[in-house]
């Protein structure tokens, strides 16, 4: 009986997580590599923050006019790229939400961030520091409950590869992929 009782249980449980996942799919809050969200439309990429890609300036080198020490200038084989994005806090308690730019990639049309060079296969893109408006930077960000925060975010890039989406992947979560204008 009780064998009977726990495969009910686990039926039951795995049906209502493929219910779950069938309305995010339908609503469409989830993101892959052959479905990323429209530029403008507002994505969950966890931890009650939802992340909206405005704008992908490429190449941006016209606009940085200076590097912060420390950061990498554009050698012939690379290029900046300005990510413009707006962050929302939808918590309603008094936690605030955290967002990082560290978890911004941008990524080729199969959604890979690594790119081969020589003999190994390294990041496709650098974050670095550049001073432009509204920039983010390499912070981790607080947000508070139902705040709204716009910024950009200065990538180094490689000029041959052709860039189709941005990522964002969070430490030991899923990427969240966001198409390119």
């Amino acid at each position: 009986m009780k064998k009977n009782n726990i495969i009910i249980l686990l039926t039951v449980i795995a049906l209502m997580l493929v219910a779950c996942g069938l309305i995010l799919v339908a609503c469409g809050q989830q993101t892959s590599v052959s479905n990323p969200a429209p530029v403008g439309e507002s994505r969950n990429v966890g931890g009650h923050v939802s992340l909206t890609v405005l704008d992908v300036i490429l190449p941006a080198d016209d606009m940085i006019s200076e590097p912060i020490k420390y950061t990498e200038t554009p050698q012939p084989n690379s290029e900046y790229a300005i990510i413009k994005l707006r962050i929302q806090c939808s918590k309603l308690a008094d936690i605030s939400c955290r967002f990082s730019s560290f978890f911004i990639d941008i990524a080729d049309q199969d959604g890979s961030i690594m790119m081969k060079s020589q003999d190994e296969y390294i990041h496709s893109s650098q974050l670095v520091k550049a001073s432009i408006p509204d920039e983010l930077g390499w912070s981790m960000v607080g947000l508070s409950p139902g705040s709204t925060l716009e910024g950009n975010v200065v990538l180094l890039v490689s000029k041959y590869i052709n860039y189709t989406m941005i990522t964002y992947t969070e430490l030991y979560g899923s990427p969240s992929y966001f198409a390119m204008p």
